[in-house]
This record gives C-alpha cells, sequence and structure tokens, in this order.
C-alpha cells in the first residue's frame, strides 16, 4: 500500500486494536480505542485506515476510518504529505481514495505543501473516471483550493451532469464559499438535482452570504420552499428568512403550522424578525408535553426571545 510500511510488530499491534474497535461494545469502549488509535505513528494510522476502509462511507462522529484521516491531516508532517501523493497513484481505488481524502484538507491552504495537493488533485480529475475517487478529489478540492482561486473551475463543473450522485454530489462540495459566476449556476443548477442529498447541499450553499445575494439566487432558494425534502426545504427558508426576502413569510407560516415543526422553522421565524409570528411559536410551545424533545422546546423558546427582545438569550 504504501512505500515505508510499518514494523512487523506495530503492524501486529494496530491491527489487534482495529478489531478491538470493530468488537467493541459501547459507544465509550469505542472512543477509548479510537483514542488510542490518534496517538498511533503515521505508518500505523496510514495502515489503520487500509484496515478501517469499510468505514469510510460513514461520515458520523463515531467513524474510525475518519479518525484516522483527520489525525494525518492534523500531522505537519512532509511524511504524511509523501505517502498521500504515492497512494494517489495507486492502481488501487481505495488507495486513491485515501490519499485525495488527506491531500484535501481544510487547513491545508495555509501549509507549505498546499500548492502541491491542489495541483495534484486537478491532475487526477482530467484522466480519473472512478465514482469514489472522483468524489474524493473533488471533495479534497472544496477544502484545499482557495475559493478565489478558480483554476479549473469549468472542468469541475461539468461533472454536474455526471451519471453518479455521489459525483455531483462532489461537485456541489467543491464549490463551497465560492462565488464566481460559473460556480453560483452550478449550484442553481444542483439545487434542482433529483437526488435529495444533492439538492440538500446545494441549497444550503446557496444559502451562504460568501454566495451573495442576487435575484437568480433568491430565485433559485423561492423554489425549494415547496420541496418534498424537509432539510431543502428548511435550508431554503432559513436563507431567506436571513435575507429578509418578503415572499419567505407565508412559507415560514405554513411551517410553523405543522403539528410538529423543525427547529429550522424556528430559526426561520427568529431570523425574519417579524413579530406577527409569534402567536403560532406560542401554540407550539403550549402543546408540548413530557414526551417533547428538550432540545426542541429550546429552539422554539430561544426563537420566541429572540422574537420578542430582538437579542440572543444568554446561557
Amino acid at each position: 500500500m504504501i512505500k515505508k510500511k510499518a514494523g512487523k510488530y506495530k503492524i501486529w499491534k494496530v491491527q489487534a486494536l482495529v478489531r478491538h474497535i470493530e468488537n467493541s461494545r459501547s459507544n465509550a469502549e469505542f472512543r477509548n480505542l479510537v483514542k488510542e488509535l490518534r496517538t498511533r505513528e503515521i505508518p500505523e494510522l496510514f495502515e489503520a485506515a487500509e484496515l478501517l476502509r469499510r468505514y469510510a462511507e460513514d461520515r458520523s462522529s463515531f467513524s474510525p476510518y475518519w479518525d484516522c484521516v483527520y489525525e494525518l491531516r492534523k500531522r505537519e508532517s512532509q511524511e504524511v504529505f509523501d505517502t498521500s501523493m504515492q497512494l494517489c497513484k495507486s492502481r488501487r481505488v481505495r488507495d486513491r481514495q485515501l490519499g485525495c481524502f488527506i491531500l484535501g484538507d481544510d487547513v491545508r491552504p495555509k501549509r507549505q505543501n498546499n500548492r502541491g495537493a491542489v495541483d495534484q488533485l486537478h491532475n487526477m480529475l482530467k484522466t480519473e473516471t472512478n465514482p469514489t475517487v472522483l468524489y474524493a478529489i473533488l471533495c479534497g478540492l472544496g477544502r484545499a483550493q482557495d475559493p478565489d482561486d478558480t483554476r479549473e473551475i469549468k472542468r469541475i463543473a461539468s461533472f454536474r451532469a455526471h451519471v453518479s450522485a455521489k459525483v455531483r454530489l462532489g461537485v456541489v462540495h467543491s464549490l463551497f464559499l465560492r462565488s464566481d459566476r460559473t460556480s453560483v449556476t452550478t449550484l442553481i443548477h444542483l439545487s434542482r438535482d433529483k437526488n435529495v442529498d444533492v439538492r440538500d447541499w446545494a441549497t444550503f450553499y446557496l444559502g451562504f452570504e460568501s454566495s451573495g445575494d442576487t435575484p437568480r439566487i433568491r430565485k433559485a432558494l423561492l423554489n425549494r420552499l415547496d420541496d418534498e425534502d424537509c432539510d431543502t426545504r428548511c435550508e431554503a427558508l432559513v436563507s431567506l428568512a436571513r435575507r429578509k426576502e418578503p415572499l419567505v413569510r407565508e412559507a415560514i407560516i405554513r411551517e410553523l403550522s405543522l403539528t410538529s415543526p423543525t427547529t429550522m422553522a424556528f430559526e426561520a421565524a427568529a431570523d425574519f424578525e417579524d413579530k406577527s409570528l409569534l402567536p403560532l411559536i406560542d401554540r407550539q410551545i403550549a402543546s408540548a408535553d413530557e414526551n417533547t424533545d428538550e432540545s426542541w422546546l429550546k429552539e422554539a423558546r430561544e426563537a420566541k426571545y429572540r422574537l420578542e427582545t430582538g437579542e440572543y438569550p444568554q446561557d
């Protein structure tokens, strides 16, 4: 897998640790074992990532694969960079995927090897055909490339019609915090995608202030207010409320009138700063009982406080 492997004894120890992680019987045991994994040397971490590759699709906070990736990203080491570059040239899909995930470091623009990492990802984008690796490349570019650097942006945008939803999602993540016309146009296009995750994330990124506040963006967000997916619909709701878009008021009323609205509906109401929405929030608070989720009730009360005072509550 890699040029510099851990010694045989250390490989045996990390293999034993991985088996313990996979067989852990409680969250506490799992977290303690992963915490121990983070202390390992660089070759051992690469070895562990290889052994834990089946967890690569799990982006939760309890994924041991991603713990290895995040720990390797944190190591300010030429060895990590060189090994990742070597993995990107491997014939094995999982090696190229891991290499791209590590090169795509969200703090790497401040680091010495950033230009080499971005160049490598762009070169791979020209020839790579595997959807899993393409996703890793695109996500890596979204983190490692400066948003003001528009190199190859048209090539990135060309993948917006890729047959794989995973690749299209990668395109969305590659355009995070970008405000150039090609990027915004691509996000608008993908906010209408047939895949719900692609739509949701594209709508979320369009809502960022960095994307701007233009009639095109507002129209794209307004078009998502009737989306069948609640998360996508509410991302648009909150983004338009923050922009004080008058047409969003009726959508906020509709969401707050549901039997159990999402907390994002409360957030949108508070951001919209229209006190006429208070009775709807009061009604939701009054409907709470012993089975009501505490975090949901807290969000409702916070929205009520913000509408009444114009300030955030002090914890």
